[in-house]
């Protein structure tokens, strides 16, 4: 019995350097946020920074400076998502003079931290800043500030390194058996 075989080549040499490009973008955007922020936490100084005060501003109205949890508390939105609440942090610097730094999204309807914790002391994030330019400063607690950075440069690590595989069998020949079903019926029998 002679058995024959087709030559199948893959193909779509376009598509898959256009997929390649994309996901050689998509990492690119990515690092561009990340690096800095990492960079900051491998050469920068760690300190701890307490919460100082909250900023609420919605677009066309002054901004309000909140200083107190009573404040902080009635200023609280129940339904109007088109106020924005800044968490601001006082860190101290090497040679003691303190600087304020905000969180790098705001949230919305409430801050995103209480100025005081639950034994009623000034809440307190770990922070790493440049001793260079101290309002370059990285919350690696703070869950948004390098989440999507690190999302996006996965995923378009995964998407050019899956078109560079895909690619590079683009044009090479594969040798397929070709099936007939008579041949699949006498293999079982029937």
């Amino acid at each position: 019995m002679t058995s024959h075989h087709e030559i199948y080549v893959p193909g779509h040499v376009p598509q898959k350097i256009g997929m390649l490009f994309f996901g050689l973008i998509v990492l690119a955007l990515g690092l561009s946020q990340l690096v800095p922020s990492l960079l900051v936490m491998a050469t920068g100084t760690r300190v701890d920074a307490r919460a100082h005060h909250v900023m609420k501003e919605k677009s066309g109205l002054p901004e309000m400076r909140l200083e107190n949890p009573a404040a902080v508390a009635a200023a609280v939105e129940r339904f109007d998502r088109s106020y924005r609440f800044w968490n601001t942090f006082l860190i101290e610097q090497a040679d003691g003079s303190p600087v304020e730094v905000r969180l790098p999204s705001p949230a919305v309807l409430r801050p995103a931290f209480p100025l005081l914790d639950s034994d009623g002391l000034p809440n307190w994030l770990p922070v790493y800043y440049d001793p260079t330019r101290a309002d370059r400063v990285v919350f690696p607690t703070v869950f948004s500030t390098w989440v999507f950075p690190a999302l996006l440069s996965m995923i378009g690590l995964l998407t050019a390194t899956t078109a560079a595989l895909l690619l590079a069998s683009a044009r090479t020949p594969i040798e397929m058996p070709i099936v007939h079903s008579h041949d699949t019926e006498d293999t079982f029998g029937n």
